[in-house]
């Protein structure tokens, strides 16, 4: 088969990808689009896009039809190049797959058939799940998460995108793309880790002594995810706390207080301390609102009441504890039976379970159908492959979700030359 990739996740990840499917006999090109693809790249059959966004579309239908692309990978939907492919593809008829970090944290990583969060196309109707079958998830490799191996391919890829950035200069990134902000910003994040892990220590131990369990959990997502710009209504993470602070502070029971958990990978480049102060004085709430910047997940998630997030993937950590959810954007695991479906107002005082039997199956089907036991920073096993012999599998490195689109036979003709492509 002919496979196209496009941007991958800052790292080797894609690079090791495409060489394993060289190995099993595909044809593979991959699409750079600054000088952090180029490095990851090494090795590989590629071409540069320099172009602007608007001959994009142009660009990748020329690369399509020349080399006969018959599936396309990327990471990150939301990607403005990256939405471009997709309507390229569906206009060619050619499936385009997308990465992303794992909806099942932290040993999964996704991978799915035209969009992931929001864009999936998994069904949304409780019925549909009702009637899949029940039983136990697939046994996984525990990976865990490798913080220091994606700083380290982070430095890399903005090494080199800055070292290039003359050759790209029409590129635009889906966040803040300068290093010298991000490093300042991982620094900080170093200096701050221990002094706030110890105030967050102090305060949850204030919370246990005055609230006990009864506390209300709303941990926040990066400020430049994806999720919140493409899959909500809200223009940032400020906006979505002025709502549920204003809310609780209105319709929540008074006996109960509200735990606002910031993002860890977001601890040097926002804090919302002086905002939460000013909500916290504004609605008269006293000590009734906790701010915190660590704190253990599955003990806030298994003591609090219940849980309130834009569309995080903590949604579906806290239905696994059993915790009633309410999603204030767009998330696949945002339906009937699981989520709390009123408005907000209603959602802290609900009497309101999650359907046990109902999440269960709708977790299986999400595994099966779109977690994958990988992890994107760490060294993939290696597999026995046609041609090689002596290499012992521990499992599959190409992911089952793949497999019945690499499996089916290739007799394309051989590439076609004659057709330019722009390299602008």
């Amino acid at each position: 088969m002919n496979i196209l990739l496009l941007q991958g996740p800052m790292g080797p990840f894609f690079q090791k990808f495409a060489k394993q499917l060289e190995a099993d006999g595909h044809r593979v090109i991959k699409v750079n689009f600054n000088g952090g693809d180029i490095f990851y790249s090494r090795g590989l059959k590629s071409v540069s896009f320099r172009g602007q966004l608007d001959q994009l579309s142009w660009f990748l239908k020329q690369l399509i039809a020349q080399h006969h692309i018959d599936v396309v990978y990327g990471y990150g939907d939301c990607r403005d190049h990256h939405r471009v492919a997709t309507k390229v593809c569906a206009d060619q008829s050619v499936p385009v797959y997308y990465f992303e970090d794992g909806y099942l944290r932290p040993d999964y990583i996704t991978c799915e058939l035209g969009g992931v969060n929001d864009n999936s196309s998994l069904p949304r109707d409780p019925e549909f799940y009702r009637k899949q079958p029940k039983g136990p998830l697939p046994k996984t490799e525990s990976i865990g998460f490798d913080f220091y191996q994606r700083i380290l391919h982070a430095v890399a890829y903005y090494f080199f995108s800055f070292i290039l950035r003359r050759q790209f200069a029409h590129y635009s990134h889906h966040r803040s793309f300068c290093g010298f902000y991000e490093a300042r910003c991982w620094i900080k994040a170093w200096l701050l880790k221990h002094p706030q892990r110890w105030l967050s220590g102090r305060r949850l131990a204030g919370l246990q002594r005055k609230w006990g369990s009864r506390f209300y959990l709303m941990p926040l997502q990066i400020k430049d995810d994806s999720q919140i710009r493409f899959h909500s209504d809200f223009p940032d993470v400020a906006s979505s706390i002025k709502v549920a602070v204003s809310s609780f502070a209105k319709h929540a029971p008074t006996d109960t207080a509200l735990v606002i958990k910031h993002h860890p990978m977001d601890r040097g480049h926002s804090n919302y301390q002086h905002l939460i102060k000013q909500l916290v004085k504004e609605h008269k709430l006293g000590d009734r609102v906790v701010y915190i910047y660590d704190g253990p997940n599955p003990w806030l998630l298994r003591k609090c009441l219940g849980v309130v997030l834009i569309n995080s993937t903590m949604g579906i950590s806290a239905l696994v504890h059993g915790k009633k959810v309410k999603a204030l954007g767009r998330a696949i695991y945002d339906m009937p039976g699981l989520c709390f479906q009123g408005e907000l107002s209603g959602f802290w005082a609900a009497d309101f379970e999650p359907d046990r039997g109902l999440f269960e199956r709708f977790r299986l089907y999400l595994v099966k159908q779109t977690q994958l036991n990988q992890n994107f920073y760490k060294p993939l096993d290696s597999i026995q492959v046609p041609g090689l012999s002596g290499i012992e599998p521990k499992k599959p490195r190409i992911p089952v979700v793949i497999q019945h689109v690499l499996s089916r036979k290739n007799h394309l003709s051989e590439e076609k030359s004659g057709v330019a492509i722009p390299q602008a």
